[in-house]
């Protein structure tokens, strides 16, 4: 029985959705999926509104960044090496802080209105609102 609700928790993590998140107080209302995409490859650091948004990372080798660059950006683990590494030798910028978790990047967001990261849908506390979710 054990192994059966372990087994159940960690499909329900496995198929949670990945949303986009911002401090509730933030102007910032929705992104599309090309500004998603320049905004955690920092290829922008304004959206056209004015609002600034700073992209906060997890752990490459963890499943959420896979998956979240996956969807975005088309590229795996090993592609974004790469496009990390040629961004900083060229000197077109550093990749985004790296947290160890959601609960780090709800707590980065809720106490920074620039801020902007990505979790498990599961993860959802008030204090943050939704702006885009992984499809």
């Amino acid at each position: 029985m054990k192994y059966i609700l372990l087994s159940l928790l960690f499909l329900s993590t496995l198929f949670a959705d990945i949303v986009v998140i911002v401090n509730s107080e933030s102007k910032v209302e929705t992104l599309n999926d090309d500004y998603t995409k320049m905004v955690f490859m920092k290829k922008i650091k304004r959206l056209p509104s004015g609002e600034v948004l700073i992209p906060l990372d997890h752990n490459s080798e963890s499943e959420i960044y896979n998956n979240f660059y996956m969807s975005v950006a088309n590229k795996n683990k090993s592609r974004m090496s790469k496009y990390w590494a040629k961004r900083v030798f060229t000197g077109k910028g550093q990749a985004p802080e790296v947290l160890a978790s959601d609960e780090e990047v709800i707590r980065r967001v809720m106490n920074n209105i620039n801020s902007v990261g990505y979790i498990n849908s599961e993860s959802l506390v008030d204090g943050v609102k939704v702006i885009y979710t992984v499809k």
